[in-house]
């Protein structure tokens, strides 16, 4: 079966509900507060050549732009790219696969994927050798994914077959399993286990059927109650991972 081409139907169907959801004023704060502070905060991407991969319509565009990269986005759905070029002119916005991007080998300091990873299987680690392939001798590759062995992803596997909306392929990365695989590929330098509370009620509204007047009366409190329990989180109880890796 063609679970990349069910991807892209899948998320032309959904592309402006996912926008609304994702994109929200509440799921941007969430995302600066405890996604971008956490993995790329630290990074300089200064006139940096960037790829934002499974871009969606730039849900972290504007926090590469703002750090004045030199940003290119790639997304396999075509409406998504339509209104990531409508909302950053200054983006270069490219529909295509992360499994066979067209661009040279080589053409990239660092790369990006918020929540793109869990939807290639079976063909991850294709993925991962394009990701490798593009990148620059010791460039950066940045991701934040779900993750196997924990407890919410017992749970997450279970919604994962019954929710229309996901598509049949999609399940948690196994990060042990890649550093061990890739390890000869990339330095895996930080990898940290988050989210709670409100990695559920904010940004997974979408997924929760949350509409978006609720979510916002109670997002700035639950925001705060994740950022009070975040230090109580572990790879076990925690949601997703977030990996920082640089090429050998």
């Amino acid at each position: 079966m063609d679970y990349q081409l069910k991807q892209k139907e899948h998320y032309n169907k959904i592309a402006e509900k996912y926008a609304l959801h994702y994109g929200d004023k509440y799921s941007q704060m969430y995302r600066k507060r405890f996604v971008y502070d956490r993995l790329l905060s630290k990074n300089s991407f200064t006139e940096k050549k960037v790829l934002e991969a499974m871009a969606g319509s730039g849900e972290s565009s504007e926090y590469l732009l703002s750090r004045s990269a030199s940003l290119y986005s790639l997304d396999i759905s075509f409406v998504q790219v339509e209104e990531l070029k409508r909302r950053f002119s200054n983006s270069n916005a490219v529909c295509g696969s992360i499994l066979k991007t067209g661009f040279k080998d080589q053409s990239f300091d660092s790369i990006v994927v918020i929540g793109g990873l869990h939807h290639l299987h079976p063909r991850l680690y294709e993925a991962i050798e394009e990701i490798y392939r593009l990148l620059k001798r010791k460039g950066k590759f940045f991701f934040f994914e779900p993750h196997k062995g924990s407890l919410p992803d017992f749970f997450r596997r279970i919604w994962y077959k019954h929710d229309p909306l996901f598509v049949k392929n999609e399940e948690s990365i196994n990060i042990d399993s890649l550093i061990k695989d890739f390890s000869q590929y990339f330095h895996f330098k930080n990898i940290e286990y988050h989210g709670n509370i409100a990695y559920l009620l904010i940004y997974n509204s979408m997924i929760l059927r949350i509409p978006l007047w609720i979510k916002k009366i109670y997002a700035i409190p639950i925001l705060s109650v994740e950022k009070l329990v975040s230090s109580l989180e572990t790879k076990f109880f925690s949601f997703y991972s977030l990996v920082k890796a640089e090429k050998k």
